[in-house]
């Protein structure tokens, strides 16, 4: 009788530590998911962030790519807000969940803009401004192009505030 007590608390634990998840690298003190109220944003500096954006741009396109050595689109946008200390996940549908909700007519530097088809966003970029976007093109690297000729080309889908600019 002991042995199937001793058998069954042994499998507890191994079931909590499997549903927990190891990890060695710590979790961020928050993610971008924490934040659904537009207050609760952290607050980064507008310069601080168009300077980040400048230094990706002309940068080639690599898929997987996170680093100046070559983005992605998603990279692109994990790349220049880990640089200003703001954790985001690191695919476009997590990104797409992160932050507030923004309108088209409501978007702003900074903001996360979405593309693609109406099922699913698959192409992220980072709001210059209210009419244009820094986003890596397979094609041709990491530019600026309009938010109306990306919402021809592949369909707007969302954007989403995950800073406040001082």
């Amino acid at each position: 009788m002991m042995g199937w007590t001793v058998r069954l608390v042994c499998a507890g634990w191994a079931c909590i530590f499997a549903l927990a998840g190891c990890s060695l690298k710590p979790a961020p003190l928050y993610t971008t998911r924490d934040f659904t109220l537009e207050e609760s944003l952290p607050a980064v500096g507008r310069e601080d962030l168009l300077n980040e954006m400048s230094v990706y741009h002309g940068v080639r396109y690599r898929d997987g790519g996170t680093s100046i050595d070559g983005v992605d689109c998603s990279g692109l946008v994990q790349a220049v807000f880990g640089a200003l200390s703001v954790p985001v996940p690191r695919t476009v549908l997590e990104q797409f969940e992160s932050g507030v909700a923004v309108s088209k007519r409501g978007i702003k530097t900074g903001d996360l803009v979405f593309f693609g088809p109406a099922s699913r966003p698959d192409h992220v970029g980072i709001a210059v401004s209210g009419q244009e976007v820094l986003h890596a093109s397979p094609s041709r690297g990491v530019v600026v192009e309009t938010i109306d000729a990306l919402d021809r080309a592949e369909g707007f889908r969302g954007a989403r505030r995950l800073v406040k600019l001082e």
